[in-house]
């Protein structure tokens, strides 16, 4: 039994496979052949390790797209028949590519990218529709082809090979076709950049299946007209940073995401003017750098009361320029934060209870109050010992006067203006 599955392998699969393919289709194909064999329809085979089933194979040095001093080791497909391992060997993988099918003014009505063209964004091609999307295997994902920046009409569907729409539509000033609402985003791990630039884009994406996607940082960077309804699975997305940066019109319901895996929100609002949503509910327990993350925010004053940032390490301006931002976070684990500098920069509103924070292990405290006009707490209480830097930390705080004399200041090497101009 084992040799006439190894015959069928060997004729019909080794040496043709392509590393877009994954385990668990390249399974169910050999499954198929064996039932139409009457000696083997009866035969139960399944993956050896059915983890594995959406693993790809690698493409290997073979292909002379990529440098032949790449040595792959040898790859194989492993079934279990009667608990027995089978190893089915690959052969030679080629490197996955498919072509972009478009119709543009420059280039007719049905013509397709070139073999082995990764990015067609520089082409400079009016009125350009996309029949059937590209790709190809980057090393890690299997890309889409980036598209023209004049590309005015999509398929409603994505390919399924697809695992990455990184930089898809960067750019495409005048991109907004409502077929990009019907696409199964499910086997997408990356939309990192997939519409910064996009300026006119503004589609309905709640009906996307985005969970596992893993990255998504710049994904509406400059979207200056989006402020549609958005995907809710996040849970599997690692990095948000610049995610909505300069989404000037954004301003939807984000309260029901799980952010539990999230560990960069970087600028992730910043310059999202008329963003003002309740993200009180978030877990943002494993996120490690909120720097710029609300910077001029100017219409955020939304409750985050509730958020417990015990790993963040980067506060940088955090809040900078958020002028109505005036919400409790007195409760907030700020014991790992070791860089707050300009974190309440020109926070005009602000002047909450920040006594009880433990800011044993901040360093940089450089202009943290600056301009925060009408903050005055009583924060005589702070363990300043691991600070070397206060320059600008209160200038231009004009109301706050509270004794902060007893402050130990062990480490201080930078201080300029710090208690000067209050």
């Amino acid at each position: 039994m084992e040799t006439k599955i190894k015959d069928i392998w060997n004729k019909d699969f080794k040496n043709k496979l392509n590393s877009a393919q994954k385990y668990k289709d390249i399974f169910k194909e050999l499954q198929e052949k064996l039932n139409k064999d009457n000696n083997l329809k009866s035969v139960s085979i399944k993956l050896a390790d059915s983890s594995l089933e959406n693993k790809r194979f690698r493409f290997d040095s073979t292909d002379t797209t990529i440098d032949t001093r790449i040595k792959i080791e040898p790859q194989s497909l492993d079934i279990l028949l009667d608990n027995q391992t089978i190893k089915l060997e690959s052969g030679s993988v080629k490197r996955a590519w498919k072509a972009v099918e478009f119709k543009g003014k420059t280039n007719g009505w049905r013509a397709s990218s070139k073999e082995n063209e990764w990015d067609i964004s520089y082409w400079n091609d009016k009125d350009f529709e996309v029949y059937e999307l590209g790709y190809y295997d980057d090393g890690e994902q299997i890309q889409a082809i980036k598209l023209p920046k004049d590309v005015k009409i999509v398929p409603d569907h994505l390919p399924k090979e697809i695992t990455s729409t990184k930089e898809l539509f960067a750019f495409s000033n005048q991109f907004n076709n409502e077929n990009i609402k019907k696409w199964d985003m499910s086997n997408i791990e990356d939309t990192s950049g997939m519409f910064l630039g996009a300026a006119k884009f503004n589609q309905d994406l709640s009906d996307w299946n985005t969970s596992n996607v893993k990255n998504m940082s710049k994904m509406f960077l400059n979207a200056k007209e989006f402020n549609s309804k958005i995907f809710n699975k996040v849970d599997n997305v690692t990095d948000m940073s610049s995610m909505f940066l300069n989404a000037t019109a954004f301003d939807q319901d984000l309260s029901s995401w799980k952010v539990n895996n999230v560990k960069n929100m970087n600028s992730m609002f910043l310059g999202a003017t008329k963003f003002n949503q309740n993200l009180n509910k978030w877990n943002v327990e494993n996120v490690t750098d909120m720097s710029w993350m609300f910077k001029d925010t100017t219409s955020f004053n939304n409750e985050l009361s509730k958020w417990k940032p015990k790993k963040a390490i980067d506060m940088s301006h955090m809040f900078e320029g958020a002028i109505k931002f005036d919400q409790d976070i007195s409760k907030w684990d700020v014991s790992s934060a070791k860089n707050m500098k300009d974190m309440f920069k020109d926070a005009e509103s602000f002047n909450q209870d920040l006594k009880d924070w433990d800011i044993t292990s901040v360093s940089n405290m450089e202009g943290m109050f600056e301009l925060t006009t009408k903050f005055n707490d009583d924060i005589s209480s702070w363990d300043t010992r691991n600070v070397e830097s206060m320059s600008r930390m209160f200038k231009g705080a004009t109301s706050f006067n509270k004794d902060i004399s007893n402050w130990a200041l062990l480490k201080l090497k930078i201080c300029h203006i710090c208690l000067v101009m209050l």
